[in-house]
Parts: C-alpha cells; sequence; structure tokens
C-alpha cells in the first residue's frame, strides 16, 4: 500500500516532511500558515503541513496531512488505523517541532505586503512603457535578480533631466516613483514577487519596447 510508506517507513517518509519544509523555505511555493502545525501535540484535531504549487494556475496540493481515520500525502487520501494515525500525528509533531523556525518565517513572508506599489502600479507602469512616452530602462528592468535591483523602471525625459518613474525594489529598500522605503526581509520579498509576476505578464510589452530603444 502507499501508505505503508507513509506510516510504517519513518526513514523515508522523515526525508520526504524534511523536504517540505525545504519547499516552503524556498519560497516558491504557496505556504498554509493557517492549517500548518495548529493541530500538534493533538490526538484528534487534524494537522498538517501543507502548501501548493501554482504554478499551472490552479493550486496542486502537497504537503502531508492527518485526520480522524485518515492520512494524506500532497493529493492522495488515505485510510488510517488509530495504530497509523498516532503514527503520523508522531511524525508531523517531531517535524513540526524540528522546522518551527521555518514555519514561522513563512508565515510572516505570507502575510507581508510591499510597501511601495501594489499590482495596479505596475499595470500602470506597463501601461506608461508600452504608451512610448517615456524613456524605457531595459538594464534595470525585469532582471530577475533575487538580490539585486528588480523592477519596472523608465524615465520622464520631457523637462530636459530624468525624472525616475516606475516600480523598483533593490537589497534593502524599494520605490515608486523617487520615493524610496527601506524594506525588512519578507516586505522586500513581497515586493519581488510581484515585479516577478508582472514581468511575465507583460513580458511582451517590455520586449517591444527594448527592441524599440534598440532600433533608434
Amino acid at each position: 500500500w502507499p501508505k505503508l510508506q507513509f506510516v510504517l517507513h519513518p526513514p523515508p517518509h522523515l526525508q520526504h516532511l524534511d523536504k517540505a519544509s525545504t519547499d516552503i523555505a524556498s519560497g516558491s511555493y504557496t505556504f498554509y500558515p493557517e492549517t500548518t502545525c495548529k493541530g500538534k501535540d493533538s490526538a484528534s484535531a487534524t494537522n498538517s503541513i501543507t502548501y501548493t504549487n501554482d504554478e499551472m494556475g490552479y493550486p496542486a496540493m502537497l504537503g502531508y496531512e492527518v485526520t480522524t481515520g485518515e492520512c494524506r500525502k500532497s493529493d492522495m487520501i488515505f485510510m488510517a488505523s488509530a495504530p497509523e494515525e498516532a503514527a503520523c500525528r508522531s511524525l508531523l509533531n517531531d517535524k513540526c517541532t524540528e522546522h518551527s523556525s521555518v514555519f514561522a518565517a513563512a508565515a510572516a513572508a505570507a502575510s507581508a505586503t510591499c510597501p511601495c506599489f501594489d499590482t495596479e502600479d505596475l499595470d500602470k507602469a506597463a501601461e506608461d512603457v508600452a504608451s512610448g512616452s517615456y524613456t524605457f530602462r531595459s538594464a534595470t528592468t525585469c532582471t530577475g535578480s533575487d538580490s539585486g535591483s528588480t523592477g519596472i523602471v523608465y524615465t520622464n525625459d520631457s523637462t530636459g533631466y530624468s525624472i525616475m518613474m516606475g516600480c523598483e525594489v533593490r537589497a534593502n529598500s524599494c520605490r515608486k516613483s523617487d520615493m524610496f522605503r527601506e524594506t525588512s526581509a519578507s516586505e522586500n520579498s513581497a515586493c519581488r514577487s510581484l515585479i516577478t509576476s508582472k514581468c511575465v505578464e507583460h513580458s511582451s510589452i517590455f520586449a517591444a519596447a527594448a527592441a524599440a530603444n534598440t532600433n533608434e
């Protein structure tokens, strides 16, 4: 039974739970702090390490869960006898304790927002770039950097000097137009996540603007 790998063979299962923690720490998945480890140390409440992969446009369930009479690995649910359920609970309890700092950091990141801009600001920046009315800065737009500068960057040069526009995140700060703010690690990550998403969504706009700059 697939369940036996989940319940009766601790070494590979513990490795899988460690992999779940590594996945959550990577920030590449959607973490669910509202359900993760909430039933820790309970003999009957649902307990889980829960996250999803949303790359396909819908949330693909990942992680592990145990509830009365059942256990889950990703989207596979199995019936569990009382001893098997207890074994699942014990494994999850141990890993909830061991990786508590990972889950706490992921929960903080999940609740963080970017203090400088939101999706509407980024959509407006893409519209400005598409209009051709501004000077597009392709070298600093959508760099894909995990720690350096990235954003949607352009300037208004109509006054005879360059006025900074667009949205950007740097190592420890973010900005909208020429207004900078310092960011915490979780805020910085939230800014980067927004920019990454909009860089993909508006990639054709930025490619066209970059080509136009080259042809000028």
